[in-house]
């Protein structure tokens, strides 16, 4: 009978008159390629497979809907007594986030640090309230990148309401380009208060996404 064979770039190799020392020897071989290759796992539901590069196995990873994967969505801390001389105070301290991917987000000292470049939206719902009864009383939000390039701010006034607690609210966001590595932060203050009555975190949250490129 003639020696069965097989040679491939797999390194699978038999050479044997014997069917059943074939089927043994072939066997153990697939078995030795699984463990010094490894054998790639099915992914979840959505899952792509994407490419690592030379020399590397791909991976399954998720996709981001067209409309932006969401990355962050955090409130803001309940912050009192903001003096209403403009005083910056920055945001620290936040509430635990109810989404925060690749732990890009640092809720102690309330920054989020860009995980990879591209294209940002950046979603702030900004609360203040007092029990001040000044007149022209204003809050305002500043949402800085690297410390020293405001990317937007925002302003609310308070209308005289003697007596009572007062609200303002108001929304802003950022869509553009953020490199990896750029730390985001916020702060806030106000103008126009002699006393230190100024709170933030009434209904104050923060959303990121990135989209697609």
């Amino acid at each position: 009978m003639a020696s069965l064979s097989l040679m491939s770039d797999t390194g699978f190799a038999l050479g044997t008159d014997d069917p059943k020392e074939a089927r043994s020897t072939l066997k153990t071989n697939v078995e030795n390629y699984n463990t010094t290759v490894g054998v790639l796992n099915s992914g979840t539901i959505g899952q792509v497979l994407t490419s690592q590069g030379a020399g590397n196995q791909p991976v399954f990873t998720s996709v981001g809907s067209t409309g932006g994967e969401c990355l962050l969505v955090v409130g803001m801390p309940l912050m009192a007594d903001v003096t209403g001389d403009g005083t910056l105070v920055t945001v620290t301290n936040w509430d635990t986030a109810a989404r925060n991917v690749d732990g890009s987000f640092d809720s102690v000292s309330g920054v989020y640090t860009v995980p990879i470049s591209g294209i940002y939206s950046i979603v702030n719902d900004f609360g203040l309230h007092t029990d001040s009864t000044e007149s022209g009383l204003v809050g305002f939000l500043i949402v800085s990148r690297d410390a020293t390039d405001t990317l937007m701010q925002t302003y609310v006034h308070f209308t005289p309401m003697v007596g009572s607690l007062r609200f303002a609210e108001t929304s802003c966001h950022y869509t553009g380009y953020l490199s990896q590595g750029s730390v985001i932060s916020w702060k806030f203050g106000c103008f126009g208060s002699t006393l230190k009555d100024v709170s933030l975190g009434n209904r104050s949250r923060v959303a990121i996404f990135r989209y697609p490129t």
